[in-house]
């Protein structure tokens, strides 16, 4: 009963997750294709049990400050000591916020544009009806 979480987690599911993936990372840092199937396994555990520690650790810092639900913040908490994949999430952070932000604005001027051809198009249609009261 002195086994982790973790393990459990780990040894429960014996599937590999992320096997495309690896295979496409290990190529790009020059492993030649295949790749050992062994190797493949060994990288998958290794990252399926990184991937679920980081999580609990967000989920018991989310407990910490009683809530129940895990926000962002609580996964920049959980890499506080990894600077790079801070470095990271902040760096894609930013960029979500400026997504969002661009996203935003890029709608609004839809909404002034839809708003503007409807305009022209009521003028054209006030104009037409000039000409034919006129004309």
């Amino acid at each position: 009963m002195a086994e982790s979480r973790t393990t459990r987690a780990s040894t429960k599911n014996k599937n590999e997750h992320f096997t495309k993936e690896l295979t496409a990372l290990l190529y790009a840092l020059g492993s030649p294709l295949p790749q050992a199937p062994a190797t493949i396994a060994a990288l998958d555990s290794i990252v399926t049990s990184f991937i679920v520690s980081t999580c609990l650790d967000a989920a018991a810092y989310a407990g910490h400050q009683r809530r129940a639900k895990i926000k962002v913040d609580d996964f920049r908490w959980a890499v506080r000591r990894h600077g790079l994949m801070l470095g990271r999430i902040k760096e894609l952070l930013e960029m979500d916020r400026l997504l969002k932000r661009e996203r935003k604005a890029f709608d609004e001027k839809d909404d002034r544009l839809e708003e503007l051809v409807e305009a022209v198009e009521d003028d054209d249609e006030l104009e037409k009806g000039l000409e034919k009261t006129v004309g």
